[in-house]
């Protein structure tokens, strides 16, 4: 037997598929896409500084044409001396750790090993950045 939400609801379908579509608003008209213009070259040029020149350049002695990068160059391997310290201690201990998942041990002496390893590898990587920065 039915109940009456079951034919009121079944109602309800019935009228709604009676009923037309609704109507879809028509495309909005939108604008022509501009055209632009070649642009012109600057009237002035960027240079590196010459051999003869002499002077400061945003506080960069200019005496050389790679000075600047040169003083560049160390500041980047300066930013590097965290990374070359702890990243071999992550890879060796995360080798340490697998080795010691798959020849079951109990206890992760490999991962201490790895990481005690990775440390030395990191120091001595520190040590060769700072040896380049001396020079």
């Amino acid at each position: 037997m039915k109940s009456e939400n079951e034919d009121d609801s079944l109602e309800d379908i019935e009228s709604a598929q009676s009923q037309p579509p609704p109507e879809v608003p028509p495309a909005p008209q939108l604008p022509e896409v501009p055209q632009l213009q070649k642009a012109e070259k600057p009237s002035w040029q960027l240079s590196r500084p010459s051999r003869k020149s002499s002077g400061r350049l945003f506080g960069f002695s200019t005496d050389s044409p790679d000075s600047a990068t040169r003083t560049y160059s160390k500041v980047v391997m300066a930013a590097t001396v965290a990374t070359s310290l702890i990243g071999p201690m992550i890879v060796f201990a995360l080798v340490g750790f697998w080795l010691d998942g798959k020849l079951h041990h109990q206890v992760a002496y490999l991962a201490g090993i790895g990481c005690i390893v990775g440390f030395f590898a990191g120091l001595v990587s520190v040590m060769d950045i700072l040896r380049r920065l001396k020079k």
